[in-house]
């Protein structure tokens, strides 16, 4: 059978499904835009780019596009070389499929005229963009060991415009350069799960001046809609664990990882991120959790830096409800300079530094859910009703309550829906008397916030400066927080001169953090300090 021109260098599968369908293989170098839609002889098919084999244009628009129910394997290289208004790959809404950048064997996914030295300019690329009428059924899953490269002014790895019903997993080593680009940014539903790992950053420049202020990049996540099972940066989950840690990385005055509704401009509404369903090491009800590193970092005067920031900095008329809570076991960590060692052109202008930042509108929520016991609950167990989850250990190490009883749950069997339980500060180790059918119970985690790693903030330089590792605006809201970590805020200056200098632990402006418990370290310092006689390179 003569092979249609537009298949040309590329290897074609037989597969089973309606007639006509047919799978293309990509063996080699292709130079041509690519639609699943037409596959080949005009109808859907699924693509697969072996390794060593590059589908590479140069012109505006997508590379690839997922405009049907198919799916794309990438196991090679996908290169959009095109100046401006470059897509490497296209989801259409309205369709099912899915899209995986393969981890074992490298895969790249480039939108610059030299994936190795991030050359290129321009604006308005985007690695992966979903848009489009209806949902995107099916994951996107840029897997550990692959990359992706974009370049460009407002350039944007993964840009989520229209509804995602399945998980966005980003665990790669994505670099996004140019100003005001960002990395991942979620202006539309995710029903599922949203995992960022291996290395996630944006960047205002590729070459750094020694003169001038540099331009200045957007977040390295920003989310603006839904996320129904969580956000999760990956990382050891115990000391024995071998996870790589994520890191997070951007340098400018937008937060690291953003989540707020004004993202999304002019579709703005209420956020919830919901709880994680799922996890190795048993934080599956947390909506935020941290494992690796979160860093906003720049050196340049007058730019003041946030690793995390729910909602809103102003007024906010939407809000954000993280209903699971928040758990780092990682590290979050803000540096900023006020001085001008680095853009010796630019006056020394104050940069403030904030770790985690509760804005207005946001509230942190402590996980909590009732329901009314099944029949067949004894003095050490409770039956849950049909709502209760059926994954095992699910609501491990929550707090349940019957009447006046509140127990620890030492284990849940999600078959069963059968919580056994445990002592809780000094109480014996069963119910007073076994709950009964119908019995309202409650499920609630023992804090909202909870730190097991650190939380740091510091700012150096000449001006009068503030830096604080935890901070609540006045419209935010946290009630309680547990530490075992570190807490810290830094705030130093290098001209005698200065009065003010202000560095917090822990700000809270809301008066809604009535409960804090600390067993490890929360400190601030602000302090006067001797110029250096030497710098660290940039």
């Amino acid at each position: 059978m003569k092979r249609s021109p537009l298949l040309l260098g590329v290897a074609l599968a037989a597969v089973s499904g309606p007639a006509l369908a047919d799978d293309a293989t990509i063996t080699s170098q292709y130079t041509l835009p690519f639609l699943t839609s037409s596959a080949f002889n005009g109808s859907p098919g699924n693509l697969t780019i072996n390794q060593g084999a590059r589908l590479y244009i140069d012109t505006s628009g997508a590379a690839v596009t997922i405009n049907s129910n198919n799916t794309v394997l990438n196991s090679g290289v996908i290169q959009n070389a095109a100046s401006s208004n470059a897509v490497g790959v296209h989801l259409v809404a309205g369709n099912n499929g899915s899209l995986t950048l393969n981890g074992a064997t490298n895969a790249i996914l480039c939108l610059s005229t030299d994936c190795r030295v991030f050359s290129g300019n321009g604006t308005g690329n985007t690695g992966v963009l979903l848009d489009g009428n209806g949902t995107f059924t099916g994951s996107i899953d840029l897997q550990f060991g692959s990359s992706t490269v974009v370049v460009g002014t407002q350039a944007t790895g993964v840009l989520i415009n229209s509804q995602l019903t399945g998980n966005l997993n980003v665990t790669q080593i994505m670099t996004v350069s140019g100003e005001d680009s960002t990395a991942i940014r979620v202006n539309a539903p995710i029903v599922g799960e949203f995992t960022v790992g291996q290395a996630i950053t944006a960047r205002g420049v590729n070459i750094y001046s020694s003169t001038q202020v540099d331009a200045l990049s957007n977040s390295a996540v920003a989310i603006g809609a839904n996320v129904t099972s969580g956000f999760v940066v990956m990382g050891p989950g115990s000391s024995a664990d071998t996870t790589v840690s994520g890191t997070l990385l951007n340098s400018g005055t937008a937060a690291t990882v953003l989540i707020a509704p004004s993202v999304a401009g002019v579709n703005a509404s209420n956020i919830v991120i919901g709880p994680r369903t799922s996890d190795a090491f048993g934080k599956q009800t947390f909506s935020f959790i941290n494992r690796g590193l979160i860093n906003a970092s720049d050196n340049d005067p007058g730019v003041t830096g946030t690793s995390v920031l729910l909602g809103e900095t102003g007024a906010a008329t939407h809000t954000v409800n993280l209903t699971g809570g928040f758990y780092n076991r990682g590290r979050i960590v803000t540096t900023t300079e006020s001085d001008n060692a680095f853009a010796t052109g630019a006056a020394s202008a104050p940069s403030n530094a904030y770790g985690v930042i509760v804005g207005n509108g946001a509230t942190i929520s402590n996980f909590s859910t009732s329901g009314n016991a099944g029949s067949g609950s004894t003095v050490s167990t409770i039956v849950l009703d049909g709502n209760a989850s059926a994954t095992n250990d699910f609501y491990k190490d929550l707090y349940v309550t019957v009447g006046n009883d509140t127990r620890v749950i030492t284990g849940y069997d999600g078959t069963t829906k059968t919580a056994t339980v445990g002592a809780l500060n000094g109480s014996t180790s069963t119910f007073t008397t076994a709950p009964s059918t119908g019995d309202q119970f409650t499920i609630k985690r023992n804090a909202a916030f909870i730190n097991e790693g650190s939380i740091q903030a510091t700012t150096t330089g000449n001006q009068a400066v503030t830096a604080a590792a935890l901070k609540i605006l006045a419209q935010g809201s946290t009630a309680s927080l547990i530490n075992t970590g570190t807490i810290s805020a830094l705030a130093s200056t290098t001209d005698t001169g200065v009065a003010s200098l202000s560095a917090y632990g822990i700000q809270d402006l809301s008066g809604t953090l009535t409960n804090i418990v600390n067993t490890g370290s929360i400190a601030a310092a602000a302090a006067h300090v001797i110029q250096p006689t030497s710098r660290r390179p940039r």
